[in-house]
């Protein structure tokens, strides 16, 4: 990364917790630059650690383990043949010299441009991202745990689960990894709620540029009207984003207090998450005492879903096929 390399800004989160939202705002401001999801940093700093320093054939690895990332084939457009050309000659190169090439290559992101980068499994990797990155700052967007788990109960994406126990765990520990790093980070963390971007968006978006340092623009307000420009071939045939398209309306917060199908399982996981409800300031958080007897339920409802309910379909099978003997 130059010198003169503005540093980057990561936004970060829970799934389904407006992080795309967030992110269509931002990319467009003319001063930022927000690709498509990257999720590929993981592996890199897992294989050459936070401050690696590749050289002319680690610049090879590193670009082959980004190429092979689905993320990267679904909605990166990088000549990577080109950047390996390009810096191969200059290395030895630190990883976030590398990273800062890739990204701008995708942004087209000139020096004085702030690439940023949005993805939700990034949340419990900041640590190593701000050692990789020392100027870099955090951007974390908490959503009501209730209204995420309506939201990822119906998608049953297969990396976060489905019951009730899971999805309230997954929203926890994505809440408390952020604020703990949050602690470390100091002035290089914004928190900014969902309910707040949605309610009050000018006055948000103007807090989230100045802790870029970057003016608001009013052209931010009108980001719906290119919203489809900003999907993924994959994220507009599961239709993940589709209220991108328009303005945020009041009913998209709190949609939890609406719900009358499924309410008991929505206890269930609003018991697993009380506690970082209550610390993420969500003051109707369910208390202490009937969250802990709702923890318990929803732990022996995880067991039934996942291991016992499995297992007596198993039996019952087995036995209808040997009731019905040989053809």
């Amino acid at each position: 990364m130059s010198q003169e390399a503005a540093p980057p800004f990561f936004v970060v989160g829970a799934d389904r917790s407006g992080t795309t939202l967030l992110r269509l705002y931002l990319d467009a401001n003319s001063n930022l630059a927000i690709p498509s999801e990257s999720w590929f940093l993981i592996d890199l700093l897992e294989r050459f650690g936070p401050r690696g320093v590749l050289d002319a054939d680690g610049v090879s690895e590193a670009l082959a383990i980004v190429s092979a990332h689905p993320r990267f084939v679904d909605g990166w457009h990088v000549d990577l043949a080109r950047l390996r050309r390009d810096l191969r000659p200059n290395a030895p190169l630190r990883l976030a010299e590398l990273v800062d090439a890739l990204f701008r290559a995708e942004t087209h992101a000139p020096a004085e441009v702030t690439w940023g980068d949005k993805t939700p499994e990034y949340v419990g990797h900041l640590p190593a991202l701000a050692s990789c990155f020392p100027g870099a700052r955090f951007v974390n967007i908490v959503r009501d745990g209730r209204d995420v788990y309506l939201s990822l109960a119906t998608r049953r994406w297969s990396d976060r689960g489905y019951t009730p126990y899971e999805l309230g765990r997954y929203w926890s520990s994505c809440v408390a990894a952020a604020r703990e790093a949050g602690r470390e980070l100091g002035e290089r963390y914004l928190e900014v709620r969902y309910e707040d971007l949605v309610l009050e968006t000018p006055s948000v978006l103007q807090r989230v540029c100045d802790f870029l340092g970057v003016t608001f623009e009013e052209a931010m307000l009108a980001a719906h009207d290119r919203a489809s420009l900003l999907m993924t071939t994959s994220e507009r045939e599961a239709g993940v984003h589709d209220k991108l398209s328009r303005p945020p309306r009041p009913s998209d917060v709190g949609r939890w207090r609406d719900v009358r199908t499924g309410l008991s399982s929505l206890r269930l996981a609003a018991g697993v998450m009380a506690g970082q409800l209550s610390l993420a300031g969500y003051r109707d958080a369910p208390p202490p005492l009937p969250s802990a007897a709702l923890r318990g339920l929803a732990a022996g409802d995880h067991f039934y879903r996942r291991r016992l309910r499995p297992r007596l379909r198993r039996i019952a099978r087995r036995l209808g096929a040997g009731a019905r003997g040989p053809a």
